[in-house]
């Protein structure tokens, strides 16, 4: 309280009061008067704390738990079912009936009772309606006085009506009945009511499937929502029938989620926990109901029977699983223009990326075609780019990863990426390119195993901050570029990686990788795409892989020393060489038992008569025949041959 504009007493009091001051219990004539802080009590921007709990989602509204409410939406009470309404007369029964009004709680009086009576013409016939009157005028014990004004009080009540009282005087004065008969009644009603309702809103909701071609995502939602074009429930439950579904994973609810790539500038299927999907649609807010802020999720979560799936599927023909596979950013034609793709076909992917060799080429078109045409479906193999830099293999495989964009993923830069604890990059992803990869040293052999696991299989575990953990479809296939002599090390029975040295045909010529880059329109993507779409590969076998000199290379690079004694000992190995001889052939610091074992991966254990001698002897599976005829260099051969003579001739020396 202020009085000459200073705070002389704080007291709590309503704004504008004015109080006299006490000294001593003598009331003196000074007058403190209300001083308004910062004028709060008429500052209506400040927000009400409805509005303040109700951004929280807090509901301040006290629920009704009487189930038997029947004022409809536009106010007027609902009419009572027949067998309610026969319930209530049997339920008024030795009840004492009273003829002055009171609080309804203390005593049952005639007026609440003719109230429900009055009513019952619209459920029964007259007749049944007066048949009512005497029943419950027999079946209870009226005081004096409301036997004695029994008819006028009828009479005198007949416009007033509603009948559903009746359940309410039961209730009050018939707590058993109410319990047993007339409660499980008014329960089955209030079910068939709320099912209906929610039948009737169903049928309005036209549920769509999640379109990858259709501009409409998740963010237009939330676009709409600030524009108010909301007004029904039913709209926002369909919009959101394009854009989300989920199902349950194996750590959890699974939310898919539809929404937009800038850096691909297309549409993309988005994994998401509950926990983050529910935060998306919480903050969008549609309208307030009088008691709480109406959001997204609470949409969602009224209507969430439309949105499960039952999991997942890259391409799947289940109606009942979700579909990631939904076509092609660039449209297949009805025939290609060659002209379009002819400079990218015939000279960059032949001249450079092949190297000239036919065979190769045609691998790779035949690889690429398989991918286009089986979507989901792996080759099981994966090709390996080596070369100098500006060559034009970036040029190459950044076309191949925009025509198959929405399923591509480009530039990952470590095998980690893909073999590491978070792998998310490669799920629902038909192409990837890994780039700029470094030489091989001992510290990656453990990824180039987990390599061969994301080749080959079908399969793979999805791990990655802030999404649920899952196991979904492997559908990856992958090319490797490097500039690199040894970027990853291959056993001597690979069948995975195709391995090419690309040509420097057009390197540090700008004016070609300009003319090639204008060229790579719309148009030429939907020629690219058709070309592969269209190209014939009924003959095709992906893991039939080119021998290539890069290859060989590098599996002499990777290998074994016991590789390098049967290599070099090779027509010995082939025929049966005496253990006796292979065991000198062993460095001292290798450990006896490891060698055999190294040695029995490749050979078998025989007995063979050598100069009439009855001999234990290796002799190489005739399945790794070919693994080392591929493994020889030229000068491998030179040294076997060179060996071999030096055994004919000790032979014919001693002969």
């Amino acid at each position: 309280m202020h009085k000459d504009g200073e705070l002389v007493a704080n007291r709590v009091v309503l704004p504008n009061s004015k109080v006299r001051i006490m000294e001593k219990g003598v009331q003196k004539k000074e007058v403190l008067h209300y001083k308004e802080l910062n004028d709060w009590s008429n500052a209506h921007h400040l927000a009400s704390l409805h509005n303040i709990l109700g951004s929280w989602n807090v509901d301040l509204t006290a629920k009704d738990d009487d189930i038997s409410n029947t004022v409809s939406q536009d106010c007027t009470l609902e009419a009572m079912l027949i067998e309610i309404a026969d319930a209530c007369i049997q339920g008024l029964k030795g009840l004492t009936i009273h003829n002055d009004t009171n609080i309804l709680a203390r005593e049952f009086s005639l007026l609440p009772l003719f109230m429900g009576l009055n009513v019952l013409e619209q459920t029964k016939d007259k007749q049944n309606k007066e048949d009512a009157y005497t029943t419950v005028y027999r079946n209870n014990i009226l005081t004096p006085k409301a036997n004695e004004y029994w008819s006028d009080r009828k009479g005198r009540y007949s416009s007033r009506a509603n009948a559903w009282i009746l359940t309410k005087i039961i209730k009050l004065h018939n707590k058993e009945y109410y319990e047993t008969t007339l409660k499980p009644l008014l329960k089955k009603r209030l079910q068939d009511k709320n099912k209906s309702k929610h039948d009737i809103k169903l049928e309005t909701i036209e549920k769509q499937g999640i379109d990858i071609n259709d501009p409409f995502i998740f963010g237009n939602i939330s676009e709409k929502a600030t524009r108010g074009e909301y007004k029904e429930e039913a709209d926002i439950a369909t919009d959101l029938t394009k854009v989300i579904r989920y199902y349950a994973g194996e750590s959890g609810f699974v939310f898919i989620i539809k929404e937009y790539d800038a850096q691909q500038e297309t549409n993309v299927i988005r994994y998401k926990t509950k926990t983050n999907a529910y935060e998306q649609m919480h903050i969008i807010r549609l309208w307030d109901d009088g008691k709480k802020h109406i959001t997204v999720q609470d949409i969602f979560e009224k209507y969430s029977g439309q949105y499960v799936v039952e999991g997942v599927r890259f391409n799947s023909d289940n109606p009942n699983v979700f579909n990631v596979f939904q076509g092609f950013k660039y449209e297949k034609l009805e025939q290609v223009d060659e002209s379009k793709i002819d400079m990218f076909i015939n000279d960059l992917t032949y001249g450079t990326i092949a190297g000239g060799n036919k065979e190769v080429f045609e691998y790779i078109l035949n690889w690429i075609a398989f991918i286009a045409q089986n979507a989901g479906q792996k080759t099981r193999t994966a090709i390996i780019l080596q070369g100098l830099q500006r060559i034009g293999k970036n040029r190459f495989t950044d076309a191949i990863l925009e025509m198959f964009s929405r399923y591509s993923q480009p530039n990952i830069s470590t095998f980690e990426e893909f073999t590491g604890t978070f792998n998310s990059v490669v799920e629902n992803v038909m192409f990837a390119v890994l780039n700029e990869i470094m030489n091989y040293n001992e510290s990656k052999k453990g990824t180039a195993q987990a390599m061969k696991t994301i080749i080959t299989d079908k399969t793979i575990r999805i791990n990655e901050k802030n999404q649920p953990r899952r196991r979904a479809e492997n559908v990856i296939n992958t090319i490797i570029i490097t500039n690199n002599d040894y970027p990853i090390q291959l056993d001597n029975n690979d069948g995975r990686y195709l391995v090419i040295k690309c040509k420097a045909v057009h390197r540090g010529d700008h004016e070609y990788f300009n003319k090639l880059s204008k060229g790579m329109d719309k148009d030429f993507y939907d020629n690219l795409l058709t070309f592969f779409l269209t190209r014939d590969i009924s003959k095709f076998d992906p893991t039939d892989i080119p021998m290539t000199d890069a290859k060989k290379q590098l599996l002499n690079v990777s290998r074994t020393p016991v590789d390098d004694i049967i290599i070099k000992n090779y027509k010995k190995f082939k025929d049966g060489i005496p253990i006796s001889e292979v065991s000198q052939m062993k460095s001292n610091n290798w450990n006896e038992r490891s060698f055999k074992h190294s040695i029995l991966q490749k050979c078998t254990e025989q007995r063979i008569y050598i100069n009439k001698a009855r001999t234990r002897v290796y002799k190489l599976l005739e399945e790794n025949y070919s693994v080392y005829d591929d493994m020889m260099s030229d000068l491998d051969k030179e040294e076997e041959c060179e060996e071999q003579v030096k055994v004919d001739d000790a032979t014919e020396y001693f002969e």
